[in-house]
């Protein structure tokens, strides 16, 4: 069974539709979006300043000039605030994609003792084996303090495969 249009509404024809597609007729009524009675789109500010038609206001303006002239100053005359490399590293957070610490990896045993530091790599193969618990004490730097893996990484984090989600020391 092949479609047919239902009797009295007739489609165009092909050579219509070629017309049609080649850009010539609008077929039918032209769809707009909706606007509110009175609004008009040639009317309306933001449309005005989109189209360029209009200046922002002196207000946003002044702003700009004094936010961008705020940055050439710190750009050129190096005011702006330098991070340590501790600091930078500080900043990596839950989720980021910056890698794991290559090495440097200590964790404290069941009898309090501070083991390592260990490779990236043992932690990694320790891990995958089931040895390491989300509840033991770890840290990868010697400057932080010893917190449990399973706040290291967090759930969805896997272990030992992005930068931990470091203590705030």
């Amino acid at each position: 069974v092949q479609w047919q249009p239902a009797p009295g509404t007739a489609g165009p024809s092909a050579d219509e539709l070629e017309e049609l597609i080649a850009g010539g007729q609008d077929a039918g009524p032209r769809r707009r979006a909706y606007r509110p009675p009175g609004a008009s789109a040639a009317d309306s500010k933001v449309s005005q300043l989109m189209r360029g038609e209009e200046a922002p206001s002196s207000r946003a303006a002044t702003a700009l000039a004094a936010l961008s002239a705020h940055k050439k100053n710190a750009l050129t005359h190096g005011s702006l605030p330098r991070q340590s490399a501790s600091a930078k590293t500080q900043n990596i957070g839950h989720g980021d994609k910056q890698p794991c610490p290559s090495s440097g990896w200590q964790y404290r045993d069941p009898k309090g003792n501070v083991q390592g530091p260990f490779t990236l790599e043992q932690m990694q193969k320790w891990y995958a084996a089931g040895k390491l618990k989300s509840h033991l004490p770890m840290r990868c730097d010697p400057d932080d303090p010893f917190v449990p893996l399973g706040q290291l990484f967090p759930h969805p984090m896997i272990p030992f495969h992005r930068a931990p989600r470091r203590p705030d020391r």
